[in-house]
């Protein structure tokens, strides 16, 4: 125990009540716990203040009373992890806690027994694990978050700016236009240019729960997950009404499966015209619509990434080959036949979303 300061002493004298004094006799074991302990919450030296349980403890506390509420709250953990933040979280003694009750939640037995044990490094080994977990929860929350949104809405771009700038470019096309209040409201959000990314997610999933991820329960995480669903089907359906708006953007191309010609933009974007130069677009975008008498109409927007064009070749000169192989000269029954192909597509990539939604 090293020697109180003038400032304790004077704290103890003046409200004695508050003080509590605990003997505790570091073993061979223990003792062998608190070295390999002490690099973990900090404590290099292993002088004899280092030889005490309470400079461990009160490192430990304030590295999960630091962490963000949902980690504190959420379920979505290991059992050890779990474990160990309980412990935490109930904690009334050092030594026990240290000792026995963080011991227990690692799955072993308590080292305030008399024998020696050999579990020392174990422990300390599975409580890393345990604090690691439960340091990185909210990063793994918003790495969720940023997948969730990319399956939703079919993004095809990767990495975080990337998808950012994908969603957004897409939204501002709709912005002015839809009058639903929710989707509207997605809309404004994702097209929000001040926020750095990580905040750019954050303010879409708090939106979409009603409640800030870093404040969130598992029962907002679903609320997150169920509305996205709705909002992002409805902003599906929707993006096929206005492309001709997103023409003047990204490059596009727009085909309909009802017989008229198809027809390529070559446009360059806002902001290529501004330096005066044609950059190439970042995404081509295909509007297709099938309509059939005897068939529900179906339209989507599709987005094509630039390193995917190879990949668009080679299907191209896969279905021209079948066509060419097929002993049919006549076009409109070649074009019937394409377009029921390219409506199953459409039905299996809206199964897709289905799939993707209550997965």
């Amino acid at each position: 125990m090293h020697d109180p300061a003038y400032a304790e002493i004077e704290r103890f004298l003046n409200a004695p009540e508050k003080f509590a004094l605990q003997r505790v006799t570091v073993e061979e074991a223990r003792a062998d716990v608190l070295e390999r302990l002490a690099p973990l919450v900090g404590l290099e030296e292993t002088g004899e203040e280092n030889r005490a349980p309470l400079p461990f403890v009160v490192r430990l506390l304030k590295s999960v009373r630091d962490l963000p509420p949902y980690t504190r709250k959420t379920g979505r953990l290991s059992d050890e992890a779990l474990a160990v933040r309980e412990a935490l979280h109930r904690a009334t003694e050092p030594a026990t806690l240290l000792f026995q009750e963080l011991p227990e939640a690692c799955g072993l037995d308590s080292f305030l027994g008399g024998e020696a044990s050999d579990d020392a490094e174990v422990f300390v080994t599975r409580l890393q694990d345990a604090l690691r977990e439960l340091g990185r929860a909210y990063g793994d929350l918003l790495d969720d978050i940023e997948e969730r949104i990319a399956d939703a809405f079919a993004l095809q771009t990767d990495g975080s700016e990337a998808r950012r700038s994908e969603l957004a470019e897409r939204a501002q096309v709709l912005l002015s236009h839809v009058t639903d209040t929710a989707l509207k409201s997605f809309c404004v959000r994702a097209t929000d240019e001040m926020l750095d990314t990580q905040g750019w997610y954050e303010s879409l999933a708090a939106l979409l729960a009603k409640r800030p991820p870093e404040q969130w329960v598992d029962k907002d995480r679903e609320k997150f997950e169920e509305t996205l669903t709705q909002v992002a089907h409805r902003f599906r359906n929707q993006e096929p009404l206005y492309f001709e708006e997103s023409k003047n953007g990204a490059g596009s191309s727009e085909a309909e499966g009802n017989g008229e010609d198809a027809v390529e933009s070559k446009e360059a974007s806002p902001a290529a015209q501004t330096n005066g130069t044609a950059s190439p677009p970042k995404m081509r975008r295909i509007r297709l619509s099938i309509s059939a008498s005897d068939e529900p109409d179906q339209e989507a927007v599709v987005n094509i990434r630039l390193e995917n064009e190879d990949d668009v070749d080679q299907v191209v000169n896969h279905v021209g080959r079948a066509l060419e192989e097929a002993d049919e000269n006549n076009v409109d029954v070649k074009l019937a036949g394409v377009s029921e192909v390219a409506q199953s597509l459409l039905t299996e990539r809206e199964a897709s979303f289905s799939r993707s939604e209550t997965a």
